[in-house]
C-alpha cells in the first residue's frame, strides 16, 4: 500500500524524537472508564506520553479536555485515539448484529454503521471495537449476537458492509470511526461454546470458514482487528506470530492496527505461556501486537526489553508507526477536537430513528401463522408477556451507551392503536403470580399477544449457556393461555438461536427477533397489522433440542453414514430428532412463492467461467412482498470431504400479488473452490449441483459439470 509521503516523514521524525517509555504509552489504550464507569484519565500520563488510545463515553468537552492535555501538553504534542464498543448503535440502537442480519440487507446495516459513527463522533470516539465477524455455529455461545450467524458467505457480506458504513471513503471524516473487526480469530469455535475457552481445528477449516469475513473486513479497508481471547491448536492469539504477521498481515494483507482484547496480554501468564507479564509483553511485541488494552505489560516492560535486545527497536518502531499513521489517517493531529455541539443535531434524530424503525422492522421473522396474522386494528387484544413493556429489554446487549429511556416498547405503541389489556403475566424467572391476570385478560379479548424471551442478560459476552429453551414459567403460561380458546401470536426475543418446539405447538403465529432497539414497539406494530410484510430469514439454525453442541448448521460436512430415521448405524443423537426445527435460511411472509422454470445458461463451464443462473419466481398470495431468494451449491464429490451445501449467493426481490419475476443470478466457478489440507485453493472439475430457493432445506437444483 502506498502511504502518503509528507505523513510518513512526519512519523518517522516522530518516531527518531520519541524515548522508548513514550513509545510504549503509544502502545497502550489504557483508561480506567472500561472498569469503573468514568471516562476520565491520570493527566499525568497523558503530559508524560503514557498512553496512546483511552475509552470514551459521552461528553465532548471532557473528551476535548483530555485531548488539550495531551496535544497542549505533552512533550510532542501527539492526541489520542478515543475507542468504544459501538456495536450496533451510539445512543439510537439498532437491532443487535444477528438480528439486524435476518434482514439479510447488508447495504440496511452499512446505512446502521454510519448512523452510529455520526453519533459517535458527537463525543469525539473516532475508533470502535467493532463489527464482530465471528462465524458462530454453537448457540451455547453467547456472543453469537453480536455477529450474522453461523454462514461464512452471508457473514463476509455483512462485515464488509459495517466497516465501509463506519468508516466510509474517508476515515478522516468528522463523521465517520475507524472500525475494529473482532476477534481474530477462530473465538466462534471456542470447545463447547464456552467463552474464553480454547480452539481446536485444521488450518483448512479456519480458511474455508474463518478467515472469509475477515478477508471481506480487510478488503473494505478496516482500520484495526481486534486479537482474540482464545489460543488455536495451542498458540494464543495474542502472542502468536503466525497468527498476527504470518497468516494476517503476510497471506491475507492487513497492514493496520492490531489491538488486543482487554487484558489479553497479560492474561499469557494464565494461558500458561508466559512466566510474567514481561515475557507476556515480548511474545505479542515479537507476535506483531500493536496495542496492548488496559494491562500494562508494555507500558512496564517494553524499554527494559529493548535494550536487553529482547525486543527489536526496529520492530517496535514499526508497531508505533503503524499508530501514529492511524491517528494522521482519522485526521487527529490537524483536528483533534470535537464540536461540543454537534451532538445536539445528530443523537437520536428523526433521520436515525426512522433507521431505526425500518432495519427492524425488516429485522423480524416470521416463523408460523395459521392465518391470524395480520391482525386488525379493531380487535381487542390481550397484550401478556414480560417483553411486552420492557425498556431495557429493547436495547440489547452491548450497547454501551444507549439508554433504556430511548426505547419505545411495544405496550407504548399498541395502545395507541388498537384496544389492549395489558397483563405482564410473568417474567424471567419462576414468579407464577400473575398467572390468572394474564389468563383473565386473555379472556376478555379477541387475540392475545404473548411477548416473551430470553433477557438480554442472558446473551452475549461470558453468558454461555447448556439449556437453550424457553423458561418453564413462560411455557407454563403459554400453555394456559391456550386453553382459553382465543388465538396466540408469540413474539419470541433472543440474542441466540432456542428451542421453540412448545412456542410452535401451543401458537397460531410465532415472530421472532433479537432485542430491537430504540424502536422496537413502532417496528413489531408494523408487522402485526401487516403496514409491513415480514421478510427476514434465519441466519442460524434453530434445532429441536438444545444438546447438539454447536453440531446442527446446515453446512456441515457429509459424513460416511449419513443421519436417516431408518437405522440407528448412523451419524446421529439416538435421543434427538434429525432435521431442525427450522433450517438456516427459513422464514415465511404474509403472502405465498412459488418457485419455477429454474434454468442455466449451458450445462458444461470451464473453471475461469460464470454460471448464469434462473427461476422464475411468483407472488401466489394475497399480499406485495419480499422474498429473499437464495442460492446454494453442491459438491458430490471433492478431493477432500466437502460441505453438504453452501450458500453462495441471494437477492431481496419485492414482488407484488400475482406478479412473476425471473431472477437471475451469476455464480462464478472460481468461488465454487475450496482450500485444501496444504492450504491451497483448488476449483476441481466435476459434477456441481446448483439449487436456488427459499431456505436452505427447500430449493430446487440443475446439475452442471465443470471442466
Amino acid at each position: 500500500m502506498a502511504y502518503n509521503a509528507e505523513t510518513e516523514k512526519k512519523i518517522k521524525k516522530l518516531i527518531d524524537e520519541m524515548t522508548l517509555e513514550e513509545k510504549a504509552g503509544q502502545l497502550t489504550l489504557r483508561g480506567v472508564g472500561m472498569v469503573l464507569g468514568s471516562d476520565i484519565p491520570d493527566y499525568e500520563d497523558l503530559r508524560c506520553g503514557r498512553v496512546g488510545l483511552l475509552p470514551h463515553y459521552e461528553d465532548p468537552k471532557i473528551a476535548n479536555e483530555i485531548q488539550r492535555v495531551a496535544v497542549e501538553e505533552s512533550r510532542l504534542g501527539i492526541p489520542v485515539i478515543f475507542c468504544l464498543d459501538v456495536i450496533h448503535g451510539y445512543r439510537t440502537a439498532f437491532p443487535i448484529p444477528w438480528s439486524e442480519a435476518m434482514s439479510w440487507e447488508s447495504e440496511l446495516a452499512e446505512k446502521t454503521a454510519s448512523a452510529a459513527a455520526k453519533e459517535a463522533t458527537c463525543a469525539g470516539v473516532k475508533l470502535t471495537f467493532a463489527p464482530m465477524v465471528d462465524i458462530a455455529r454453537n448457540p451455547c455461545w453467547g456472543r453469537i449476537c453480536e455477529g450474522a450467524g453461523e454462514d461464512p458467505y452471508l457473514g463476509s457480506k455483512f462485515a464488509y458492509a459495517r466497516v465501509k458504513g463506519f468508516q466510509g471513503d474517508d476515515v478522516s471524516d468528522p463523521d465517520k470511526i475507524a472500525a475494529c473487526a473482532k476477534h481474530f480469530c477462530a473465538y466462534g469455535f471456542v470447545e463447547g461454546g464456552r467463552d474464553y475457552n480454547c480452539v481446536d481445528m485444521s488450518e483448512s477449516r479456519l480458511y474455508n470458514y474463518v478467515l472469509p469475513p475477515f478477508q471481506a473486513c480487510i478488503d473494505a479497508g478496516t482500520k484495526s482487528i481486534m486479537a482474540a481471547f482464545n489460543d488455536i491448536n495451542g498458540e494464543p492469539c495474542t502472542s502468536s506470530k503466525w497468527i498476527l504477521t504470518n497468516l494476517l498481515r503476510e497471506r491475507m494483507g492487513f497492514n493496520g492496527v492490531v489491538i488486543s482484547d482487554a487484558f489479553s496480554v497479560g492474561a499469557l501468564v494464565k494461558h500458561g505461556v508466559a512466566a510474567d507479564e514481561k515475557e507476556a509483553a515480548k511474545n505479542s511485541l515479537n507476535a506483531g501486537m500493536n496495542v496492548e488494552m488496559m494491562t500494562l505489560a508494555y507500558r512496564e516492560n517494553l524499554p527494559e526489553l529493548v535494550k536487553s535486545g529482547e525486543v527489536d527497536g526496529k520492530v517496535v518502531d514499526k508497531l508505533v508507526s503503524e499508530v501514529l499513521r492511524l491517528k494522521f489517517e482519522l485526521g487527529l493531529f490537524d483536528n483533534p477536537y470535537v464540536d461540543v455541539n454537534k451532538g445536539k443535531k445528530v443523537i437520536l434524530c428523526k433521520e436515525h430513528k426512522d433507521l431505526a424503525q425500518e432495519s427492524a422492522k425488516r429485522s423480524i421473522v416470521l416463523l408460523e401463522n395459521n392465518g391470524v396474522l395480520p391482525l386488525s386494528k379493531n380487535k381487542k387484544i390481550a397484550l401478556i408477556g414480560p417483553m411486552a413493556d420492557d425498556q431495557y429489554e429493547m436495547v440489547g446487549e452491548w450497547c454501551v451507551t444507549c439508554r433504556k429511556e430511548d426505547c419505545v416498547t411495544l405496550k407504548t405503541v399498541l395502545e395507541k392503536i388498537a384496544d389492549v389489556r395489558y397483563a405482564k403475566g410473568c417474567g424471567f424467572d419462576d414468579d407464577e403470580s400473575g398467572f390468572d391476570e394474564a389468563v383473565k385478560a386473555a379472556k376478555e379479548s379477541d387475540v392475545i399477544v404473548y411477548a416473551i424471551g430470553q433477557s438480554q442478560d442472558l446473551c452475549g459476552e461470558a453468558r454461555s449457556r447448556i439449556k437453550l429453551v424457553v423458561s418453564k414459567t413462560q411455557e407454563k403460561l403459554l400453555k394456559l393461555l391456550k386453553k382459553t380458546g382465543k388465538p396466540i401470536v408469540t413474539i419470541f426475543v433472543s440474542g441466540r438461536p432456542i428451542v421453540l418446539n412448545t412456542v410452535k405447538e401451543y401458537s397460531d403465529a410465532v415472530l421472532f427477533s433479537g432485542a430491537l432497539g430504540s424502536m422496537a414497539g413502532y417496528a413489531y406494530c408494523d408487522v402485526i397489522f401487516g403496514d409491513y410484510n415480514p421478510s427476514a430469514k434465519l441466519v442460524s439454525t434453530f434445532n429441536q433440542s438444545y444438546g447438539l453442541g454447536g453440531t446442527g448448521y446446515y453446512n456441515a460436512l457429509r459424513v460416511s453414514r449419513p443421519a436417516c430415521e431408518d437405522t440407528k448405524w448412523c451419524s446421529k443423537f439416538f435421543d434427538a430428532p434429525i432435521k431442525p426445527l427450522y433450517p438456516f435460511g427459513y422464514g415465511l411472509s404474509y403472502t405465498n412463492f412459488e418457485y419455477e422454470g429454474l434454468k442455466t445458461d449451458k450445462t458444461e463451464y470451464k473453471k475461469d467461467e460464470t454460471v448464469k443462473i434462473s427461476i422464475n419466481v411468483t407472488n401466489t398470495g394475497r399480499f406485495d412482498g419480499e422474498e429473499v431468494v437464495q442460492v446454494y451449491v453442491e459438491d458430490p464429490v471433492g478431493s477432500n470431504v466437502r460441505p453438504i451445501k453452501e450458500l453462495k449467493g441471494y437477492q431481496k426481490v419485492f414482488i407484488k400479488k400475482g406478479e412473476t419475476k425471473n431472477m437471475e443470478f451469476e455464480i462464478k466457478i472460481s468461488d465454487c473452490g475450496y482450500y485444501n489440507r496444504n492450504l491451497e485453493y483448488v476449483v476441481e472439475s466435476g459434477k456441481l449441483m446448483i439449487g436456488i430457493g427459499t431456505n436452505s432445506e427447500k430449493y430446487d437444483s440443475v446439475e452442471i459439470f465443470v471442466k
